[in-house]
């Protein structure tokens, strides 16, 4: 590639490797200057300066890039209209903010433009050469992955790991099976490195490198996120069934790969740890709460009720981005449940019901089928992997902070870059006969 300022590609070039590369290092690797200044959001302002130096804004007509701009300017009149809107209940101002409640709300409206910039990006630069944008985003899985498990083994033997710059001095940690580790990796929380992994785990088996694949799902245990467990055991199992269809081979290696998870299950069943990581969370039925597990079960669906009655009060345009603490306990307090925590930041672990509660009926709307034309794409590869990425992504959501952490967006972006050659083929086929 030549880098001379009239023939810079915007769209392959190092700081989209740099961009790509560092997806994972969203604390480690930071600057604070009120929140943290990643490596990726630098390389982020770069391309996008010469973009508009350049007067290289395009917007193509595509109902997927149509709906995203919607939804920014949806949610920019949202968060205007909740600045000057009067409530008539008191608001929670008793938490702390980054940058004061109306400044937190247009820090995420720019989140937002920023995720829509990664998509757009990220969809270009997969066009123009997908091999070697994903091998640089597995590159930079692995070296995550790495590190997470230093983190995770020193810590299991008391021992202080070096913490990259830019991490808190205590890092999140957990207490599992006798041992007390840290469990976040890159990341800020192990439930953000963990869909990290995931989405790393599917690329690899897109490119099919299984061995990869397998030590990026070995890794996910250094997070212990229970959704990001069973999401990746999800994958495999789709992954595992579709090859048992068409190989013999593949068939007999499935059957071990059931038995093992069935055996590996029932071994675990009777573990306290395991209950608590695991069947503590899920069993939604169940009104026990006589462990961690399932202390945080109640919490996040109490978050999730709360985030809907607010939504439902609030249908045209929601409450406004980043705004679900200032309201959560005037609606906690009217379902009197508990969970009273008021003097932090209350988010809604939800991605829905964040849309929902933030955006109103009309902004969930328009990022569910935003999400629905993305699995139109998907249906594009032929090896369905991304499909099935796809859809371990929407069942993460529902327990998942936020949309717009940026590597959520690139996989977006490779699946909106998709292209219709097999069918392509079929037609040109049809015409030859």
């Amino acid at each position: 590639m030549n880098y001379s300022l009239k023939s810079f590609s915007l769209f392959d070039n190092y700081l989209i490797l740099i961009l790509i590369l560092f997806l994972p290092f969203s604390q480690a690797l930071t600057v604070n200057i009120g929140f943290p200044l990643k490596i990726t959001e630098l390389s982020l302002f770069s391309i996008l300066f010469l973009i508009i130096w350049k007067n290289n804004i395009k917007i193509n007509i595509s109902i997927a890039e149509n709906l995203i701009i919607i939804l920014f300017i949806f949610s920019l009149v949202s968060v205007l209209v909740n600045i000057m809107w009067p409530y008539n209940y008191s608001l929670n101002t008793n938490y702390p903010t980054r940058l004061g409640y109306e400044g937190d709300s247009i820090l995420k409206l720019i989140y937002v433009l920023l995720s829509i910039c990664v998509f757009k990006i990220s969809e270009k630069a997969f066009k123009i050469n997908q091999y070697k944008y994903i091998k640089v985003f597995l590159f930079g899985a692995v070296i995550a992955s790495v590190y997470s498990w230093y983190l995770f083994i020193f810590s299991i033997f008391d021992l202080s790991p070096f913490l990259l710059f830019g991490m808190e001095e205590s890092p999140q940690r957990i207490n599992l099976f006798v041992v007390d580790f840290i469990r976040c990796g890159t990341f800020k929380e192990g439930n953000f490195m963990a869909l990290y992994l995931f989405v790393s785990i599917v690329l690899s088996l897109y490119l099919n490198k299984k061995w990869l694949a397998f030590f990026l799902t070995l890794t996910v245990i250094t997070t212990a996120s229970t959704i990001g467990l069973l999401v990746s055991l999800l994958l495999w199992i789709m992954y595992q069934l579709k090859n048992i269809l068409t190989n013999v081979k593949h068939f007999v290696i499935g059957l071990f790969f059931m038995l093992a998870i069935v055996l590996s299950f029932v071994s675990l069943i009777e573990n306290k740890d395991f209950q608590m990581l695991v069947t503590s969370k899920i069993d939604i039925t169940s009104d026990n709460i006589d462990d961690n597990g399932a202390v945080s079960r109640e919490d996040r669906m109490n978050s999730i009720v709360n985030a809907i009655q607010i939504g439902m009060h609030n249908p045209f345009f929601g409450i406004g981005l980043s705004n679900f603490a200032l309201h959560y306990k005037f609606y906690n307090e009217q379902r009197g449940i508990g969970f009273e925590r008021y003097g932090w930041k209350s988010i809604q672990n939800n991605v829905y019901a964040e849309i929902f509660s933030e955006l109103g009926f009309s902004g969930l709307f328009i990022f569910l089928y935003f999400l629905y034309t993305l699995y139109k794409k998907s249906l594009h590869d032929q090896s369905s992997i991304l499909k099935y990425g796809l859809i371990g992504i929407l069942i993460y959501f529902n327990a998942f902070p936020s949309f717009t952490v940026l590597f959520i967006w690139v996989y977006f972006g490779l699946l909106n870059s998709l292209q219709r050659q097999h069918e392509e083929k079929i037609i040109l086929q049809a015409k030859n006969i």
